[in-house]
């Protein structure tokens, strides 16, 4: 997108993308102290990540399709397989893989932490498109640039989210790499995907989600949980 000289345009976008970008920022971010008190770490009293993962899918999933229906949007066409596929594979790349890891990993580590990890998409990100897409060859620039935002997430979260990163347990910080490398694969999919309507992707691929976790949810005996 160049950039224009009207009203509203900040540096070469409108002003409602960076809106739209705070929002989605406070959104995300938000996430990982609500898993915090969903799984009580370091309580007895928190809910399986079994339960909380379909949980939050579900939710998300009845909202977009609440949207969805009263956009009055449509679904593709089930023949149309390329589209459904890569439907599936945001579903369980961009959710369900990522959500369970970092889910069951928060019962041990720290917000700050997880957020410290996935912030880390990105770089894997440029590296990849850079090896798949002719058009987004990584730059002296661009490799700065992703550097100097992650270093920025750190300082934001400042030296305790550091200083997990040598005490806190090893295979919850595997975990979190694996829904790290299971985010920059999602945005890749994304990326390389065909043509489909905002609300119509996010809805569809959210219902796969919470229909791919819902099994989980099976595994736990309430019984078991305070």
């Amino acid at each position: 997108m160049t950039a224009t000289s009207e009203p509203g345009v900040t540096a070469g976008r409108p002003l409602l993308d960076w809106v739209l970008f705070g929002l989605l920022s406070t959104i995300w971010g938000g996430a990982y102290p609500l898993t915090r008190l969903a799984v009580g770490k370091g309580t007895s009293t928190g809910l399986p990540p079994e339960w909380v993962l379909p949980g939050r899918l579900a939710i998300g999933a009845v909202v977009l399709w609440t949207v969805l229906i009263a956009m009055r949007k449509h679904l593709p066409p089930f023949r149309d397989v390329r589209r459904w596929r890569t439907i599936v594979a945001m579903g369980i790349t961009g959710s369900v893989i990522p959500f369970f890891f970092i889910t069951t990993a928060q019962q041990t580590v720290n917000s700050s932490l997880a957020a410290l990890y996935t912030a880390a998409s990105p770089v894997f990100v440029a590296i990849g498109a850079n090896l798949m897409f002719a058009e987004e060859r990584m730059t002296g620039r661009t490799g700065l640039g992703v550097l100097l935002g992650f270093v920025g997430v750190g300082v934001l979260f400042g030296p305790d989210a550091l200083r997990d990163l040598g005490s806190a347990d090893a295979i919850a910080q595997l975990f979190l790499l694996i829904a790290t490398l299971a985010f920059a694969a999602s945005t890749l999919i994304a990326r390389a995907a065909p043509p489909v309507d905002v609300i119509v992707f996010a809805a569809c691929y959210a219902a796969v989600s919470a229909l791919t976790a819902l099994p989980l949810a099976l595994t736990v005996d309430p019984a078991q949980v305070d």
